[in-house]
């Protein structure tokens, strides 16, 4: 029985083959390895359907439509899975990354909530992370021997690229302004400085009752809040799609999303 129905396979994916077009349940694309494949089943006469099949020791055929990321191909099989030779490419960049989970941290960073400091710090380093891991991005592509720039401060190489791609840079409108502040912080986070915080105010009985186990914040502390996360992702996005949209179309391929690209045909092992 198992042979009657692989025959019927063999026959319909002939006529499949032949005429390019799908046929009963026979959906494959590809017209070109359709028609390749038509001639090595030709050239074996269709040794599915010989009768003595079975007693001549013949090693079964059997085809089958495969239908992998990108490329469709249609692969022999055996008594073994046959062998695709899958080819891959990504640009990556690890501004993508830390975007990414900025935002999911963004998310959980609700005013007023248990980990509201925990999740606003989380987004906001890795905004500032994201600054020069954009710049080197977008560095590496539009200007030769970037690497001369590898020591400048982040801040400076969005400078320079702004000035090279022909983006206006003023340092009091957005994103610029929290651009240069989420630099800074950046720098304050990175090399942390300890700080005696001393404070005095005068507070109501039921205050002092409420915020008498609550530490004075320092400096630092107090910048990492809801907002400021908020407003450094969002600083970041605007200066992501504002220096891509001048790289050219080209060049532009996983700087503003991550992306890749896969395609897979015969591996050509016997």
């Amino acid at each position: 029985m198992r042979e009657r129905r692989s025959t019927r396979l063999a026959v319909a994916l002939a006529a499949n083959l032949r005429s390019g077009k799908p046929h009963g349940r026979l959906r494959v694309r590809g017209v070109a390895w359709l028609r390749a494949a038509l001639s090595v089943l030709e050239a074996k006469r269709f040794e599915l359907a010989a009768p003595n099949h079975r007693s001549s020791g013949q090693p079964k055929a059997c085809f089958a439509a495969f239908s992998p990321p990108l490329t469709s191909t249609l692969c022999p099989m055996s008594e073994e899975p046959g062998l695709l030779r899958q080819s891959q490419e990504r640009h990556y960049s690890a501004h993508n990354t830390f975007i990414h989970i900025a935002l999911t941290e963004l998310e959980l960073a609700k005013p007023g909530m248990v980990g509201e400091f925990s999740h606003a710090l989380v987004a906001i380093t890795l905004s500032a992370l994201a600054v020069e891991g954009l710049a080197n991005a977008i560095g590496d592509r539009v200007i030769p021997e970037w690497s001369d720039f590898e020591s400048a401060a982040p801040f400076a190489k969005l400078r320079l690229l702004a000035d090279h791609l022909g983006l206006p840079y003023t340092s009091t409108t957005e994103p610029w302004s929290t651009l240069k502040w989420l630099c800074r912080l950046r720098n304050r986070l990175a090399h942390p400085k300890p700080e005696h915080v001393k404070q005095q105010k005068t507070v109501t009985q039921q205050e002092h009752e409420s915020r008498s186990f609550v530490p004075p914040q320092s400096k630092l502390e107090s910048e990492i809040t809801e907002q400021n996360a908020r407003r450094a992702v969002k600083a970041v996005e605007a200066i992501k799609y504002a220096l891509a949209e001048l790289v050219p179309m080209e060049q532009r391929f996983g700087l503003t999303s991550d992306g890749w690209t896969t395609s897979t045909g015969l591996s050509g092992v016997a």
